[in-house]
């Protein structure tokens, strides 16, 4: 066999392994780690919003100078954002796959209703009804998973914080207490979205 032929051989094998069949491009949708750029979007924007508060707090009721502790704030306030955003995603991607495996069977029965509905029940093929009903469910599941890790991780930061701030800090200068409560807070929270996500591979 000549040089050339072998190579031509060799960049259609490669073409062939490479090109992925409907059935894998939905599987793998269904397990990437991967978020549109509009929920990342929404993802920092609540992340930040949840790290502000906990400035205001420091500020309004501890006194303490915005001049003075300006760059401590914008530090941390980067740093609790950065948890807090990768902990929705980590939590996302948990909730992606438990909520899809439970609303299958009505997202089914929906793409069903509405194929009947349309008189498309009979002529659609099933792999057609598959992706239809592939892609129903992850934007459901994906939608649900994203607002339900937002309220989850805002919740679960928000009693950490005022654990460490109003008991176990309360004595230590505000300072202290701002940047341990806080960071501390935000720290746990995503940490313990890692493991979940680790444990859900």
């Amino acid at each position: 066999m000549s040089q050339g032929t072998r190579t031509q051989t060799k960049t259609v094998s490669t073409k062939s392994s490479s090109k992925l069949t409907k059935e894998e491009e939905r599987l793998l949708l269904e397990n990437s780690t991967e978020i549109s750029s509009t929920a990342s979007a929404v993802f920092y924007v609540n992340a930040f919003l949840v790290a502000a508060i906990p400035t205001w707090y420091f500020y309004r009721i501890q006194m303490m100078e915005l001049t003075l502790y300006f760059p401590l704030f914008i530090l941390i306030s980067i740093a609790n954002c950065w948890l807090l955003a990768n902990a929705y995603r980590n939590w996302r991607f948990v909730l992606h796959h438990k909520i899809g495996g439970k609303i299958e069977h009505i997202v089914s029965k929906e793409i069903m209703r509405k194929l009947e509905a349309a008189g498309k029940s009979k002529s659609a093929s099933r792999q057609e009804k598959e992706e239809r009903i592939s892609l129903k469910k992850n934007q459901v599941a994906d939608s649900q998973a994203t607002t339900f890790s937002i309220f989850y991780n805002n919740a679960f930061f928000f009693v950490i914080f005022f654990i460490f701030s109003c008991v176990f800090l309360r004595s230590n200068a505000p300072i202290v207490n701002y940047v341990a409560s806080t960071a501390g807070a935000a720290f746990v929270v995503w940490i313990l979205s890692t493991g979940a996500k680790v444990q859900n591979k």
